[in-house]
Formats: C-alpha cells, sequence, structure tokens
C-alpha cells in the first residue's frame, strides 16, 4: 500500500486547533498574566516549532528576537518582555523547562499535536527521535492503531469525549474563582466599618479601575492600598475624599488631605483699619486745629499747645 503525504518533509504546513484555547488554564493563566502579548507568543512559538518538526534547537536570544519580529517591533518595544513570556510558558509546562535551558525548545502538546498530525493522519516517520518527550507505541500496537484509527501516544492522552467534559469543567472552576475573588473583596472590607456598596467601597473601585487601566494591579498590591487608607483615616467620608483625590490626580497610592494654611499675620485684635503695604514709611502727624487756626488768623485758646511760629503769626 503506497503510504500517503511527503514522507520526508520535517515540518508541517496545517494544524488542526482546538476553538476553544482557553479551556486550557495554562493558557488562561498566560493570558491573565501578560494579555493578548501572551497568547500571541504562545501561537507563534508552537507553530514555529511544528513548522520546523516537533523541536526547534536554537539560542533563547535568538529566538526571543525571531518572536519580536514576527509580532512587529513596533508592538513590542521591549525584547525582554518577550523572554519573560517564554520562561513563565516553561514555568507552567507550555514548554520543556529542562530542555528550554539547554537551547532546545518543544513541549509535550507541541509533540502530540505534531504525533496526531503528522505521523497518524500523513503517516510519516520522523527521522530521529532526539528530544521526544511522548511514550512511543511498539509496532505492534501501532499496526492495530492504524488499523483502528485510535491514538495511542502518551500514557495521560485522554479521549476527546473526556477531553469536552474537562473542558466544561475548567470552564465552571474559572467562573467559581471569579466569583470566590469577587466574594472575598466584599469580606476584605477596605476599612472598618465600610459595607459593600457603600461610598468608600464605590470609590475605592473607581480608583482601582483607573489603576487598572494604566496597568497590571496585583490583589497583594490592592490589599496593601487598603491598609495606607485605613493607616491615614478611620473616617469614612475622609477616605471617600482621599480616594477622589488619588483617582482625580492619578496617584498611585493614597495621601493625606491638604488642609488650609492659617494667615501669617493674623490682623491685630480690636483694629478695624487694614494695613497697607503700598508705603514703608511713617506718616507725618498734624494738630488740625492749630492749623485751621492759623488759616483763619485766630487766637489759639489757652491751654492748646500752640507753636510759637503760629502765635506770632496771630499777632
Amino acid at each position: 500500500m503506497a503510504r500517503r503525504g511527503a514522507p520526508f518533509k520535517t515540518g508541517l504546513d496545517y494544524i488542526p486547533q482546538t476553538v476553544d484555547p482557553m479551556s486550557d488554564m495554562r493558557i488562561y493563566d498566560l493570558t491573565d498574566q501578560y494579555g493578548p502579548l501572551g497568547y500571541m507568543v504562545y501561537d507563534l512559538t508552537l507553530k514555529y516549532i511544528l513548522s520546523q518538526g516537533y523541536y526547534v534547537e536554537c539560542d533563547l536570544p535568538v529566538f526571543v528576537r525571531m518572536i519580536q519580529s514576527r509580532i512587529g517591533n513596533r508592538w513590542v518595544k521591549n525584547r525582554a518582555v518577550v523572554e519573560q513570556v517564554i520562561h513563565y510558558m516553561a514555568d507552567i509546562g507550555l514548554l520543556n523547562d529542562d530542555l528550554l535551558s539547554v537551547g532546545v525548545i518543544t513541549s509535550v502538546d507541541a509533540q502530540r499535536l505534531y504525533y496526531e498530525t503528522a505521523v497518524k493522519r500523513l503517516r510519516r516517520r520522523p527521522n530521529t527521535e532526539r528530544y521526544w518527550l511522548l511514550d512511543r507505541p511498539s509496532d505492534e500496537n501501532e499496526e492495530k492503531e492504524e488499523a483502528s484509527g485510535l491514538l495511542n501516544a502518551p500514557s495521560e492522552q485522554i479521549n476527546a469525549g473526556e477531553s469536552r467534559i474537562n473542558a466544561e469543567l475548567n470552564r465552571i472552576n474559572a467562573e467559581l474563582n471569579r466569583i470566590e475573588k469577587k466574594e472575598n473583596k466584599k469580606e476584605n472590607s477596605i476599612c472598618i466599618g465600610a459595607a459593600p456598596d457603600s461610598e468608600v467601597e464605590k470609590a475605592f473601585d473607581a480608583y482601582i479601575l483607573m489603576r487598572r487601566s494604566r496597568g497590571r494591579l496585583s490583589d497583594v498590591q490592592v490589599q496593601e492600598l487598603s491598609t495606607v487608607l485605613a493607616g491615614i483615616t478611620a473616617d469614612p467620608a475622609e477616605q471617600v475624599q482621599v480616594i477622589r483625590q488619588a483617582t482625580v490626580h492619578g496617584w498611585n497610592s493614597f495621601y493625606p488631605l491638604r488642609k488650609p494654611e492659617a494667615s501669617k499675620q493674623p490682623a491685630k485684635a480690636g483694629s478695624g483699619r487694614k494695613t497697607s503695604s503700598f508705603y514703608n514709611f511713617e506718616q507725618r502727624k498734624y494738630d488740625y486745629d492749630q492749623l485751621e487756626a492759623a488759616l483763619l488768623n485766630m487766637p489759639i485758646e489757652a491751654g492748646d499747645a500752640a507753636d510759637p511760629e503760629l502765635k506770632e503769626g496771630a499777632g
């Protein structure tokens, strides 16, 4: 019987993919940590591995530059972020960490997909079994496998029905985790006596929304912010003002309210006259009665402290 496909070609031109990648909780964690960039790096890494076979021998810095160029330097300014995503993929099992440390990029998932597509469907024989992570079936089992069309690769492989059930369970667990986080947020009140849906809680939620729109904010940071707020004041009304002040200014933390400063030079008690800073010399004092008498050429009454020059003028 003639063999199908191209037996001497190592890489694949196409692969079957699931329509719900988020059913894999590892990918869910990856996108939760790094957003769309994390999934883009994962997808490009998987497809590049399968285009070359089931593994890639490459220095990590060179591989990182290749992934960055495929995404576009305009969208990924910092190459170190791509490297962080790749190391995180190895930490959660999307890549083999031991092989990655020696410059070999592969994974159980990539090899399982390669086996299902290249070996089972296209009837290809890999040129080598270096870095193979799956359990190879015996020749006898392989013949049965070709006759029945059943997959017998790794011991942990599950059938399609179980896969759908597990996907549904993963979705339910993810929803339960989100509900649990929401309930924990209500239980962990941000200040003593602050009830859910209070003004303090609403203001705090608005501040958290502002912070997360500018970047990632972990649950630990949220808890520390609530501690800082409780340390500034215990009055709910003042807490609302402190939170709104930080939200309006876009601050990364909470700070005490600014109190109005008192006047540096208070007015003297009992003085209704305002002091003027237009002049800085002492004004002269005049006896207007004496001036008026001199002008009218009238004698000054006895007892008044008259100026001698004014008396001569009156005589």
